[in-house]
């Protein structure tokens, strides 16, 4: 079962990430990155984002809608 996302799992990935950014990683050994935390983070972006994209899809679409309703009703009272 996900996780919910809230501002602060939100925190915790952009924190993660900015650690992951700012460690030199030498990928030649992998044995010093703990792979499942980089599954899970990648995991956990990857639920952001869909979730995201998914609002400002909505979002979109309850703005079109809106407009084709406006413009009906312009067009009815012409």
């Amino acid at each position: 079962m996900p996780k919910k996302i809230t501002k602060d799992s939100k925190k915790e990935v952009s924190n993660s990430i900015n650690a992951i950014l700012e460690t030199d990683i030498d990928w030649t050994k992998l044995s010093n990155v703990d792979l499942g935390k980089v599954v899970q983070l990648v995991n956990h972006m990857d639920e952001i984002a869909m979730r995201v994209a998914k609002r400002k899809a909505k979002d979109w679409a309850q703005r079109k809608a809106s407009d084709l309703v406006d413009l009906a009703a312009e067009y009815a009272f012409k």
